[in-house]
């Protein structure tokens, strides 16, 4: 590691041992310094410098690193006072408005299938109005989906239903789910996609001894309580990637 800015104060130093720590526990596949950049509009060497304690990680790459690493800004530095739209404006994506699908070039764009199936941010029960849907699908840039490693092969797109997963996933969000990670062993503190006893739902797994898993939601209510099931019990349909969060 190169010497640190002499300028950083120890409060600076404690956020950085906090992204590092964060960074090291990223999915590297899709979690790069370009991803970073990307969201912030800079080069992948001004990225590292806030990961090797070259830089003060101020509330832009603050937000940056915590939206790319799907975590609570708070987790990284809780110090800095609350931005404004405006100050936030450098590091938004430009936004494109359409009629219709046909209206996009193909070129450019990915359609990702999206089943009609609204999985359960809830406290469960069999939802009878859910069925395929092939008729619809959710478009993000080829680019987009080429750094974050996206297939119309192995990912699609559903609706999330109920609260429990809130504020994380909201009610009615679109989620993509990776089911090339159905196949691979549970991440523990991720959102996947599963079935218990036939019934889906979108819930953190943690692993446990002896095989099982406990499920478990974001929202604290009591309603929500984690529970926990043996590996029979439990189907891994893939896990949640992607959702849009309201701010």
């Amino acid at each position: 590691m190169r010497d640190r800015d002499s300028k950083l104060t120890p409060e600076d130093i404690a956020a950085c041992d906090r992204l590092k720590a964060l960074w090291d526990l990223r999915d590297k596949k899709t979690v790069t310094q370009d991803t970073v950049a990307d969201l912030m509009n800079v080069s992948q060497g001004a990225v590292s410098h806030y990961l090797n304690y070259r830089s003060r990680l101020n509330y832009k790459a603050v937000l940056a690193f915590a939206t790319a690493l799907g975590v609570d800004p708070a987790e990284i530095r809780a110090d800095l006072p609350e931005q404004t739209i405006g100050d936030s404006r450098p590091y938004l994506r430009p936004i494109s408005v359409w009629d219709k699908a046909d209206d996009l070039p193909p070129e450019q764009f990915v359609f990702f299938p999206s089943l009609e199936y609204r999985w359960s941010c809830g406290e469960g029960g069999p939802d009878h109005d859910a069925v395929e849907a092939t008729d619809r699908s959710i478009s993000f840039t080829a680019e987009w989906a080429k750094r974050h490693g996206w297939s119309t092969r192995t990912h699609f797109t559903m609706r999330a239903s109920g609260d429990s997963m809130e504020p994380t996933i909201q009610d009615k969000a679109p989620v993509v789910i990776d089911t090339t990670e159905a196949g691979r062993a549970v991440r523990s503190g991720k959102i996947y996609a599963i079935k218990i006893n036939g019934e889906p739902l979108l819930k953190r797994l943690d692993k446990l001894p002896g095989g099982r898993y406990r499920v478990r939601s974001d929202n604290q209510s009591p309603a929500y309580a984690s529970f926990e099931v043996a590996p029979y019990q439990i189907e891994i349909v893939g896990r949640a990637v992607w959702t849009p969060i309201n701010l």
